[in-house]
């Protein structure tokens, strides 16, 4: 009887360990242009936050964190864009725009659904304005 206990334990500890998650930060750095003073977020996340630094560049830390089955499809998703930004530059309103470009569609293995979620960390340098329509998903340490 403690043998097939000890075996449905084992059976439901696999089970558990075959729905992994993988997580993995990036790092994006962006060079500012010499008028621009301001920053504005369009990201696909609640869990926005940002941060003062010296020098004259935008850093984004993104950390990815989903439930894929393996590290190499966590790889997979990342080095084909998935989680990538754009930026655009509009020197009449001195403003970078950082977008996330992640697609609408979801990651699904073996029938269901993996959950993903980002979060980013902003370093933005003490001379720019960080500006945001939905200031309420971010905050400053």
């Amino acid at each position: 009887m403690k043998a097939l206990f000890n075996t449905l334990l084992l059976i439901l500890f696999m089970a558990n360990f075959c729905n992994a998650q993988f997580s993995q930060t990036i790092h994006r750095t962006y060079v500012l242009e010499a008028n621009i003073n301001q920053v504005k977020l369009n990201l696909n996340s609640t869990n926005i936050q940002y941060r003062e630094t010296k020098g004259s560049r935008v850093m984004v830390e993104m950390l990815i964190s989903a439930d894929v089955p393996n590290e190499a499809m966590m790889n997979f998703l990342i080095e084909n864009g998935r989680y990538e930004l754009n930026s655009q530059n509009d020197m009449t309103s001195s403003t970078l725009t950082l977008s996330s470009v992640k697609p609408a569609n979801v990651i699904v293995v073996k029938g269901k659904e993996c959950k993903e979620e980002v979060s980013y960390i902003v370093y933005l340098p003490s001379t720019v304005k960080f500006i945001n329509a939905d200031k309420s998903s971010s905050n400053k340490d």
